[in-house]
């Protein structure tokens, strides 16, 4: 089914509901409140590509500074891996049949991120993938560790 076709199928319960078509530098979705569907599946793969990338050079970045633990990170396929030892590992990957953001920690468990408000959303919870991501490597490094910057790290108003 086409985007459009689909946004029109679902309108009537989105225009209920005022959620609206979303388009936001380019990227066209819209959200039924429970999951966000985009234009198609290459959109999908942009913003979790862009976001993998852009999570893995900012770790990068923050990771070259630190001394005294071992860390390793890599990006292939779309999994980000993050090895902090003693610390343990963090894997986060593109879940492409549900167009979602697979996050494991160490310290939290798993999660599944969904893209809404231009950022991934752990719908249970309402927390947002770099915030948590942020909080717990703040707490295992003892140093900030902002990584609402990165690309899809802010939730839109």
């Amino acid at each position: 089914m086409s985007f459009q076709k689909m946004y029109n199928k679902l309108y009537p319960l989105l225009h209920q509901k005022r959620i609206p078509l979303v388009i936001h530098q380019g990227v066209r979705s819209f959200t039924d409140g429970e999951k966000t569907y985009f234009e198609d599946i290459n959109t999908y793969h942009k913003i979790a590509d862009d976001t993998l990338e852009s999570l893995a050079d900012k770790l990068e970045g923050i990771l070259e500074t630190q001394t005294g633990f071992d860390s390793d990170i890599s990006l292939s396929n779309g999994v980000l891996t993050v090895q902090l030892t003693p610390h343990g590992t963090y894997v986060i990957n593109k879940q492409t049949p549900n167009r979602q953001i697979w996050f494991s920690s160490p310290i939290s468990g798993p999660k599944r991120y969904d893209f809404t408000k231009n950022t991934w959303i752990y719908k249970h919870d309402n927390s947002q993938l770099h915030n948590l991501l942020s909080e717990e490597l703040t707490k295992a490094l003892k140093i900030p560790c902002d990584l609402s910057n990165c690309d899809y790290g802010k939730e839109d108003a």
